[in-house]
């Protein structure tokens, strides 16, 4: 199986402080313990302040003259490395090998849990944009790399752990430099293993952003908490509308960054976030949604409980204490359980590698950023998608558009809401034969008559919520600006009380260009009641009414909203199908599959997916 299950670690008996008070006994214990709940990776951490520990030594007129290690001692080679914590990093790799696991290094673990740990040398420099810090980092990633990467266990280096939390960089110019000054440092010394990121809470713009990563480094990594970060804290973690955010963020940072991309870290943070069991459900919900959407795989944040250490990161935080896969007595939570039990259904399949899904739509992306702008902009158009029937990708208002049959422009803002670049290729996809859907904020297109085939009267501020009719659904309606449109040529699909268009398509080409007149993904994004109950509130049917003939052709799908039913082909006569419960509640799928000869059941059941499951079946045509 290709795809990696495991978790972050740090050592149960000193976290962060593992490698400066290195106990091996305890660390084997960890490892064998782990592995024996399904944990076959591991990210791991070299802690900078440890394995780079330079002093600077001042002479004359308060002039540097050298660098030595901690207590004065001399540098034993170029780098400045620790040779006392390079020989306990390797120990470390026997106990790995030793109980059959691999690791992705994060080389430069300067920042960890909200705490910073590097070398005395660098304190109070920037450690992205300093001369100094930047020789120092590039030696010590060279030397750590050059020691290490002839082991047989490591099988990705990573630039740290999230680095751009190391300092303040102060243009998009100072981030790409320090990214690709570690990347190439890495690549020099070994080029035969991929990289990655290590990044997270980056955007499609931005001084740090996806697409500078995506073209610097191998494999892309959002840390996709229930947090604020990612909008994860919106509704329980099992519930209809968190139980996306996973999957959706992998697919956010794989389509912008033109990189395959997995969950890194993501874990539960505290028991008030939800109780043991609910914890298990979304991990297991977690896995197998990544599994069937294009994850390379799902790491836990971490290994192990972190209550009895009294010192920082774990004294400052409420939420570095209670992560672990185990408790303090190394017994598993069921968290762990189930982590093991999504290890072996995933091993008992009868093929190596899932084969990739096909993208039926493309979201263009902008100016999303931290809060309710990365919801409306990204996720909740995956939201609606995956409602819909969709299988939705990304792609930045200045990337070259791949084939599909339906692009939406969420929220449509300001007057540059977009280049005329990728305006013209929008409507030439139309012209082709593709759907087009703008949904408009404040914002403005150019020649509108002729492509949305609407005339305007006007427009007005109306923040008032009313009702409209969308072919028998009756949703509330919230515009940014309203604008008072007719019809030219566009055929009308809803109004408002007043007659103005809300809904419209016009024959674009051999396609259709769609107008919604409210910006419902900001909508949906700034409430908390709309997105939790799509049988009340189906606002994903106005994206299927923009996608009918590709949703009825579909060789699988469910008429359930909030069961997401992707088709992997394997070859031209078998395709695995993969049906997963984002509901919160146990559900018949009602699954709808087109004519064949054999179905096999690989896992669970055809008429019954409880919470947070799946249904996996082999069809043969």
């Amino acid at each position: 199986m290709n795809y990696m299950i495991g978790c972050n670690y740090w050592g149960s008996k000193y976290g962060t402080e593992m490698w400066k008070y290195w106990d091996g006994e305890s660390v084997d214990k960890d490892l064998e313990t782990l592995a024996r709940y399904g944990v076959r990776y591991m990210r791991v951490f070299p802690n900078w302040r440890d394995f780079q520990p330079l002093v600077p030594i001042y002479g004359v007129c308060n002039i540097k003259r050298e660098y030595r290690l901690h207590g004065e001692e001399l540098m034993t080679d170029e780098f400045g490395l620790d040779e006392e914590c390079i020989n306990h990093f390797e120990e470390f790799l026997g106990y790995v090998k030793k109980h059959g696991m691999k690791v992705i290094v994060a080389v430069l673990t300067g920042w960890m849990s909200g705490r910073m740990f590097t070398p005395p040398a660098l304190y109070g420099k920037n450690l992205i944009s300093d001369p100094e810090a930047l020789k120092l980092e590039i030696k010590f990633v060279k030397g750590f790399v050059r020691r290490f990467k002839h082991s047989d266990v490591i099988e990705y280096w990573d630039l740290g752990n999230e680095c751009n939390n190391l300092s303040e960089a102060k243009s998009e110019e100072e981030a790409y430099l320090w990214t690709v000054s570690i990347a190439n440092a890495i690549r020099s010394e070994d080029n035969t293993r991929q990289i990655h990121s290590g990044l997270h809470g980056i955007y499609s713009e931005g001084i740090w952003n996806i697409r500078q990563q995506g073209e610097i480094c191998d494999v892309l990594t959002p840390h996709p908490y229930p947090s604020p970060t990612v909008n994860g804290d919106r509704d329980v973690m099992t519930g209809p509308r968190t139980s996306y955010v996973t999957t959706q963020m992998v697919e956010y940072y794989s389509g912008v960054g033109g990189r395959p991309a997995m969950v890194q870290e993501a874990g539960a943070l505290n028991n008030m976030i939800g109780n043991k069991d609910m914890v298990a459900r979304f991990v297991k919900m977690c896995i197998y949604s990544g599994w069937a959407n294009g994850s390379l795989g799902y790491l836990w944040w971490c290994a192990h409980e972190q209550l009895h250490l009294t010192y920082p990161p774990y004294t400052w935080s409420m939420i570095e204490r209670e992560l672990g896969l185990l408790y303090e007595d190394l017994s598993p939570k069921p968290v762990a359980l189930q982590m093991k039990e999504c290890q072996d259904v995933l091993s008992s399949m009868p093929f190596e590698e899932l084969p990739k899904k096909k993208y039926d739509a493309v979201c263009i992306t902008r100016r999303e950023k931290y809060g309710t702008s990365l919801c409306e902009a990204v996720q909740v158009p995956y939201i609606l998608c995956k409602q819909a029937g969709l299988e939705l990708t990304y792609r930045y208002h200045q990337q070259e558009l791949p084939d599909a049959a339906l692009y939406i422009a969420p929220c449509i803002d300001g007057w540059d809401c977009y280049d005329i670049s990728c305006y013209d290729a929008l409507k030439e996809k139309a012209e082709n034969g593709a759907s087009v859907l703008f949904t408009v904020g404040t914002g403005m297109l150019s020649q509108s008559e002729s492509t949305l085939g609407l005339i305007s009267d006007g427009l007005r501020n109306n923040s008032k919520l009313i009702s409209v009719d969308f072919d028998g659904d009756v949703l509330p309606v919230r515009y940014g600006k309203e604008y008072l449109m007719r019809a030219d040529t566009a055929e009308v699909l809803a109004r408002d009380d007043d007659g103005n268009v809300v809904f419209s398509r016009n024959k674009y080409g051999k396609g259709y260009i769609y107008y919604l007149a409210f910006p419902m993904e900001r909508m949906l994004a700034e409430s908390e009641d709309y997105l939790r109950d799509s049988e009340k509130y189906p606002y994903y049917k106005i994206y299927a009414k923009c996608a009918e003939e590709t949703i009825t052709n579909k060789f699988a799908k469910s008429p359930i909203a909030d069961v997401g039913v992707t088709t992997h082909w394997l070859n031209d006569k078998e395709c695995v199908v993969v049906a997963i419960n984002y509901s919160g509640k146990d559900v018949d799928p009602r699954l709808d599959i087109k004519e064949h000869s054999k179905c096999e059941l690989l896992h669970g059941k055809m008429d019954f997916i409880p919470v947070c499951d799946m249904t996996v079946l082999k069809i043969t045509v």
